[in-house]
Parts: structure tokens; C-alpha cells; sequence
């Protein structure tokens, strides 16, 4: 529940520093899956749904996902890709 608590209204997860977007939102989308978190779930699910949604926004045509301030392209790719 703290972690749904953390979702902005933009459906993404931010650190502190606030410059990175897409890392923070998959890890959180793992966090969820770790603990049982369903799509379908009434308490989380459309948190996780529409953080998975937010990281898809985030897909460049290629696949590559994208910090949309373009930066820490290649850690926060390797993340969205894991979730």
C-alpha cells in the first residue's frame, strides 16, 4: 500500500533527486509482482496497471525504453525490461 501511496498522478514512480522516471516505475511494477500483485487485484492492480501503461509510453519505436529527460538510458532500459 505505501508504494501505490507513491504513484504520481502521471502514473509514473520518482526518486528523491525527481530526474529519473522510468527506472523507479519498474521497480516498483517488480515490487508489485514480487507480492502478488494482479492486474486484477482491487487494491493495487490499477496502480500496476497503469505504471506498466507509463513504462510503455516510455518505449521508443526500436524498443529502447527512455528516461523522458534523457538520461541513465541503459540502467533504466535494462529495468523496464526486467518488469
Amino acid at each position: 500500500k505505501y508504494l501505490a501511496a507513491q504513484q504520481l498522478p502521471t502514473a509514473e514512480f520518482r526518486t528523491t533527486v525527481g530526474q529519473y522516471r522510468v527506472a523507479p516505475t519498474g521497480l516498483v511494477v517488480l515490487a508489485f509482482l514480487s507480492g502478488g500483485v494482479k492486474p486484477d487485484d482491487p487494491t493495487c492492480g490499477p496502480k500496476l496497471r497503469t505504471a506498466v501503461a507509463y513504462l510503455l509510453s516510455c518505449q521508443d519505436k526500436d524498443g529502447l525504453f527512455r528516461e523522458p529527460l534523457g538520461s541513465t538510458t541503459m540502467y533504466s532500459h535494462g529495468i523496464a525490461t526486467w518488469a
